[in-house]
């Protein structure tokens, strides 16, 4: 009942303090672990305003649903995917059920945190038995990295570019051979979905000869990369140098400096036929 009536006001027309009203409503009348919430695509999540991309589902009832439908129309059942960067599962939850019990999805996080929040909301959306949730980083080489903590507004921008001086470290590996240790029979995944926080470099930098999924949706942001020294272009060069070309989510070519919905561009492999783009973007 708070959830829809909290919901409810915050879907109503904006007026003065009205985001102050929404923050004192929803730490008064939420639980501290947030109320349940259905969004786009028949998903039910647990989610709380304090954190914005979560404030936005309960206002929107969606979050880059450009991205969701680009997976959507690109996996079908059997197919297998890798999610690296999951915050609380809601496109591990939603490429589950894409590629049904058949499938195989591996979400890989290196924040506890968002692996257990995307397990509860895999177990709340009653989602086949396919996921398989890894605690580590990607990298170019295996050894140990130190993570930084997530701001209170946002639990999924912790990284690895600014690491932080506190104790927490996690392993890393290539995601190669990540991906081969769960799924020893399979080169690489059908699609990969590449949301580091400004890491991408360093991940692609993992790759060896025999992973090269057939599509990526990968987050590309200059502000993020150039903290890592890389930058938008650097990461094209490297895709195009594995094969890969690079389009926008309704299928123009991109490249650095285009404007990318959602901050997300498509990688297509050489070897694999046409993605199915969206007719608006």
């Amino acid at each position: 009942m708070m959830e829809r009536l909290y919901r409810t006001y915050v879907r109503a027309p904006d007026h003065p303090f009205k985001l102050r009203i929404e923050r004192w409503l929803g730490a008064s009348c939420l639980p501290a672990a947030g109320g349940t919430f259905d969004v786009d695509g028949g998903i039910t999540l647990q989610l709380h305003p304090r954190d914005w991309i979560e404030y936005v589902l309960i206002r929107e009832g969606r979050y880059e649903p450009l991205t969701l439908r680009f997976i959507q129309a690109n996996l079908r059942a059997g197919q297998s995917a890798m999610l690296a960067g999951i915050n609380f599962g809601l496109h591990v939850v939603l490429t589950s059920r894409q590629v049904g019990a058949s499938g195989r999805v591996v979400g890989v996080d290196p924040q506890i945190q968002a692996l257990r929040r995307t397990r509860d909301h895999l177990a709340l959306n009653g989602a086949p038995p396919n996921v398989r949730l890894v605690p580590a980083a990607l990298g170019r080489l295996p050894g140990v990295v130190t993570i930084d903590d997530p701001p209170a507004d946002n639990a999924g921008n912790s990284n690895l570019r600014t690491p932080g001086s506190g104790p927490v470290c996690v392993l890393c590996a290539p995601i190669g051979d990540l991906w081969r240790s769960i799924h020893p029979g399979e080169a690489s995944p059908d699609l990969l979905l590449l949301d580091v926080e400004g890491f991408e470099a360093e991940v692609l930098g993992g790759f060896d000869e025999q992973f090269r999924p057939g599509l990526i949706v990968i987050e590309l942001r200059d502000d993020f990369l150039r903290q890592m020294g890389s930058s938008v272009a650097l990461v094209c060069a490297q895709l195009n140098d594995m094969g890969y070309a690079l389009h926008t989510l309704d299928g123009r070519r991109a490249g650095p400096g285009d404007e990318l919905p959602e901050h997300n561009a498509i990688a297509v492999h050489r070897d694999r036929g046409p993605a199915q783009y969206l007719e608006t973007a």
